[in-house]
């Protein structure tokens, strides 16, 4: 509700705007004089500029009636900066939602492979992306990286347990459940708590 009403006072804002700048000299002008042309030809240049394309457009632009100039820059140009204004705040709105997301995913959940296991960069891949699929809209896959032994998919999560419990019946149909070791850590941090295998006390880190 909160982000619908964004979006409105923000469609409104410009709609205004272009009420005050420019329909308004329009309107009480009829149409004529240069205050009203330079405010027509700066803020509504799209709707100038597409006019000036058609025959029928430069009537409209320089004939001698003036009803339909003074209708499609006051109305029309309105109605073209209240869209501009939702876009707008529809990808503001889409914007603070992902970073209120992304702040809000505050540790890192890593599933690591050593030794043989997921050697094969198909497999990875594939797995990567069923995880992709399966935490979709409860946590981020991040990519991943090979080296050193091993092979890493990175995930970024509110709640790294429940992000594996998710995780945990993708891992199983591959056969990788008991190959790999899952732990996390907070962004700002470098230190990790393992949360599988159960029990494990090994330092857990990513060379």
């Amino acid at each position: 509700m909160r982000s619908k009403a964004s979006i409105i006072i923000i469609t409104t804002v410009f709609a205004l705007f272009h009420i005050i700048v420019v329909a308004i000299p329009v309107v009480t002008s009829g149409g004529s004089g240069e205050t009203q042309g330079f405010a027509a030809a700066i803020f509504d240049f799209p709707i100038a500029w597409l006019l000036g394309m058609f025959p029928a457009g430069r009537g409209v632009l320089y004939g001698s009636s003036q009803t339909p100039y003074v209708l499609i820059f006051s109305i029309g140009g309105t109605l073209m900066y209240a869209a501009v204004g939702a876009l707008l705040g529809y990808a503001l709105h889409r914007i603070i939602r992902a970073f209120r997301a992304a702040r809000a995913m505050k540790y890192q959940l890593v599933f690591q492979f050593r030794g043989d296991s997921l050697a094969d960069y198909d497999a990875m891949i594939e797995l990567e992306d069923a995880l992709i699929e399966q935490l979709r809209g409860a946590a981020k896959v991040d990519g991943h990286d090979m080296g050193s032994g091993e092979r890493n998919i990175f995930v970024f999560t509110s709640d790294p347990p429940a992000t594996f419990h998710r995780a945990r019946p993708v891992l199983e149909r591959r056969h990788q459940l008991e190959s790999v070791t899952a732990a996390y850590r907070e962004v700002e941090s470098d230190e990790f708590t393992v949360i599988w295998p159960e029990g494990s006390r090994e330092e857990f880190r990513v060379t």
